[in-house]
C-alpha cells in the first residue's frame, strides 16, 4: 500500500462530470477538483509504460452508460464530506472492478484499498456550491487518467473513450 498522501507521479482514475481536456492542470485541493466520481484511488504501477495500453484495453471492452445521481450522504470519519451517491451504482461498480482487475494483474499499488472492490461506492463529492442533485442524469462515455505533479498539482493525462471500437 502507498503512503496515505499521494506522491508526485501517482495516478488516479476518475469520471469527470464535465469533460476536461488532456493537459488541464489544477491544484490538488478538494475545492479545486472538477466535479468527478473516483473510479480508482491514487495508485502506481511497477512499469508506467504499460499503463496506457492496459487502460485502453479496459475502455474499449466497456460500454458507455447513463447514470442517475442519487441521494445525498455524508462520508468521512466524522461524516463531514457531503456527497451524492449514484441511484444505481451497478454499472460504475462494474467499470471499477474491471479496471481494478486489470491493474491488479500488473501489480498496482494503491493508496487505499479500503474503498476498492466490494467497498467501492461511486459518489460525487460536493465542492462548495458546485455539486449535482438527486435525479440529475450523467452520460458516462469515458474515464480519465490524472497524474500528480510536483507542488501538489494534478494534470489530466488522457481521456479513455468507452466502447471506442464497438
Amino acid at each position: 500500500m502507498l503512503p496515505k498522501i499521494p506522491a508526485t507521479g501517482d495516478t488516479i482514475l476518475v469520471l469527470f462530470i464535465e469533460p476536461q481536456e488532456p493537459g488541464y492542470t489544477f491544484e490538488r485541493k478538494r475545492l479545486e477538483w472538477p466535479l468527478h466520481i473516483t473510479l480508482i484511488p491514487w495508485f502506481r504501477v511497477p512499469d508506467p509504460s504499460t499503463l496506457d495500453g492496459i487502460l485502453e484495453t479496459v475502455a474499449v471492452q466497456s460500454r458507455p452508460f447513463d447514470a442517475v445521481v442519487g441521494m445525498e450522504a455524508a462520508f468521512g470519519g466524522r461524516k463531514e464530506v457531503l456527497v451524492n451517491v449514484l441511484a444505481d451504482p451497478a454499472l460504475a461498480q462494474h467499470l471499477h472492478l474491471n479496471l481494478k482487475r486489470a491493474l491488479d494483474g500488473v501489480g498496482a499499488n494503491y493508496q487505499s484499498e479500503r474503498f476498492t472492490g466490494d467497498n467501492y461506492k461511486p459518489h460525487i463529492t460536493h465542492h462548495g456550491d458546485r455539486r449535482r442533485h438527486e435525479g440529475d442524469r450523467l452520460a458516462v462515455r469515458n474515464f480519465y487518467l490524472v497524474k500528480l505533479l510536483p507542488q501538489n498539482y494534478c494534470q489530466v493525462v488522457k481521456a479513455y473513450e468507452l466502447g471506442y471500437n464497438s
